[in-house]
C-alpha cells in the first residue's frame, strides 16, 4: 500500500509503469497528482505484474465472432454469459438510478 495520505488515497489509486521517455513526458503534463513508488511495492498490491494473466477459454471464440462481424454485445453475451449479464443488470441498475455512476454507493 502507498504511503499516501488517507484523503489522497480515498479518490482512488491508480499505477502508472513508464517504460520509455515519451510516457514518462505525457503522464507528467497530464494534470494529475503523481508519486514515484517502488516497484517491488508495486508488484506486492498487483500481482498480475509478477506472471500473466490466464487467457480465458472462450477468448478464441470471442474474436473468431468478431472478425465474422457478429454484433459485439452477441459476442460477449455467448463467450462470456455471467459477465455480461452482470453487466446489464448494472446498467439498469444506473439507469434506474439505484446505484450512482462507480457502483458501491446505494441511493439512499
Amino acid at each position: 500500500m502507498s504511503e499516501l495520505l488517507l484523503e489522497k488515497q480515498k479518490n482512488g489509486l491508480s499505477l502508472a509503469l513508464c517504460q520509455t521517455a515519451k510516457s514518462v513526458e505525457l503522464l507528467e503534463t497530464a494534470e494529475v497528482f503523481l508519486i514515484t513508488e517502488n516497484l517491488e511495492k508495486a508488484i506486492q498490491s498487483n500481482q498480475h505484474l509478477e506472471y500473466p494473466s490466464i487467457k480465458p477459454i472462450m477468448r478464441h471464440e470471442y474474436f473468431v465472432d468478431i472478425k465474422n462481424r457478429k454484433c459485439f454485445n452477441l459476442s460477449v453475451l455467448c463467450c462470456s454469459p455471467r459477465q455480461y449479464i452482470k453487466q446489464k443488470i448494472k446498467e439498469n441498475l444506473k439507469r434506474l438510478k439505484i446505484i450512482f455512476f462507480g457502483g458501491g454507493k446505494w441511493c439512499s
